[in-house]
């Protein structure tokens, strides 16, 4: 699992198009703990790949949902992104994670309505 763990890379690349405005192209690819580097794709399909193989989707669908609460302003992307960092990192097999009891309570929830 530690291999998913990421560091992103900006990487920023200024141009002028033909009228002369300077237009700015940001890459983003992501490092990965064994120094693999992917695309956001990659490393959302395999992050996805992972938890199918583990089944643990109740998993991610409660980091979404606790995602969802607390960066409510935030985009859809950006919040399955956040719940998927969270994954990856396993937070919520730390007892010591701010949000560890708030989540095993909807881990809770999630499971009760999956029976």
């Amino acid at each position: 699992m530690n291999n998913l763990v990421k560091i992103v890379i900006y990487q920023a690349e200024v141009k002028k198009d033909l009228s002369g405005k300077k237009i700015k192209k940001v890459n983003v690819t992501y490092r990965l703990e064994n120094g693999e580097i992917v695309t956001k794709e990659e490393w959302k399909k395999r992050v996805n790949q992972t938890v199918n193989k583990l089944h643990e989707e109740h998993i991610l669908e409660a980091l979404i949902k606790l995602s969802s609460e607390k960066y409510s302003s935030k985009s859809e992307e950006d919040i399955l992104e956040h719940a998927m960092d969270l994954y990856s990192y396993r937070m919520f097999e730390n007892n010591q994670w701010v949000l560890f009891d708030k989540f095993n309570k909807m881990l809770g929830d999630v499971q009760i309505s999956l029976f």
